[in-house]
């Protein structure tokens, strides 16, 4: 029951912007309501079908089929408010999903089959926005490796998919130029990358393990275990560059050998000073990011991790197919050993 608040934040959301609606809205013609519908909503359905064949072990052959039904709804109201859900419903025939509630913070270890990718309400003006709710950032321009954005989390359940974890936030964007934006975002709640389960195909522990590994040991939900972030965001021509400051806690555990020798994921304190840059030259695409993190926790180290990207599209490779080119670099350096843990 003491999780209950949590769980009813998003139909909360969603109900107190239906009750901003005019009375009027809900007596307009059935023609005209099916039209809004229709302009404001995406359907999306799509099928999966996965095969890959193991190393070793008496089934070599493995499959898995999953299913998708995706609905997008954005609602503005006079241009100055807009309300946006994406309802999901998930399934496959390998017990990847479960649970049908979304909650806030998202630290279930396996996806819900009905779950609220996103949904924010937003308040727009000539100066600033504000919008609250379960966002996705994507701060980074780097691809699959954003050594500079750490708002968002993932799932790596299934690293066939790119799947993001939004996560339940404030945030406002300050607009102090044409082309420079500070933007601020503050999540009082932690959530965790969700790791395969282990025994799951892309597990990170190894079949033939013997190690026992302990449930998770999450940071208490408090203002100290707060995520915050600032990014300030320039338009030079063609050139998109990024300042960012990150202060909250690393997604991604260490673990912490026990007395008896099992494991304990645990998760650190860490604070990340990061840049990027993207910018095209004719039609070739240039990208380079760089992040500074200092970490607090044991088993954990102060590194700078950068990655440089270049990119081009060739048309019309293949009859009407285009090919995609692009070629990343990417580079770690330790800096320092940290020291303490997060409790």
């Amino acid at each position: 029951m003491e999780n209950m608040p949590r769980a009813v934040m998003p139909i909360v959301l969603v109900l107190s912007v239906i009750l901003m609606i005019p009375s009027g809205a809900w007596a307009q013609e059935e023609g005209a309501f099916w039209q809004a519908i229709r302009e404001n909503l995406t359907v999306t359905l799509r099928s999966q079908h996965d095969g890959y064949i193991q190393a070793s072990g008496r089934d070599p052959e493995r499959v898995r089929n999953e299913g998708l039904l995706r609905l997008k709804y954005v609602q503005t109201f006079r241009d100055i408010v807009t309300l946006l859900a994406i309802p999901t419903v998930r399934f496959d025939d390998a017990n990847l999903f479960q649970g049908v509630i979304d909650e806030v913070p998202d630290r279930s270890e396996r996806a819900n089959i009905l779950d609220l990718e996103e949904y924010y309400l937003e308040v727009v003006s000539q100066r600033f926005d504000v919008r609250v709710g379960k966002q996705i950032y994507n701060w980074g321009k780097a691809d699959g490796i954003n050594p500079s954005n750490h708002l968002s989390t993932v799932d790596l359940t299934d690293l066939v998919e790119d799947r993001d974890i939004g996560i339940f936030s404030t945030r406002i964007n300050l607009f102090l130029t044409q082309d420079v934006i500070l933007e601020t975002v503050w999540s009082p709640f932690f959530t965790p990358i969700r790791l395969a389960p282990r025994g799951t195909r892309f597990s990170f522990i190894p079949a033939a393990s013997t190690v026992r590994v302990n449930p998770r040991e999450l940071p208490r939900t408090s203002l100290a275990n707060s995520q915050y972030a600032l990014r300030l965001l320039a338009f030079w021509g063609p050139v998109d560059m990024s300042l960012i400051w990150y202060d909250g806690i690393n997604d991604a555990p260490v673990s912490r050998r026990e007395a008896d020798g099992s494991l304990t994921p645990v998760y650190n304190k860490i604070r990340v000073l990061g840049a990027n840059i993207a910018f095209n030259t004719g039609k070739i695409g240039w990208r380079a990011e760089v992040g500074y993190q200092l970490t607090d926790g044991r088993r954990a180290d102060h590194f700078v991790q950068y990655v440089i990207g270049v990119d081009r599209t060739f048309a019309d490779v293949l009859s009407d197919h285009d090919l995609y080119v692009l070629l990343q670099y990417v580079g770690l350096e330790i800096t320092a050993v940290a020291g303490g843990s997060i409790r």
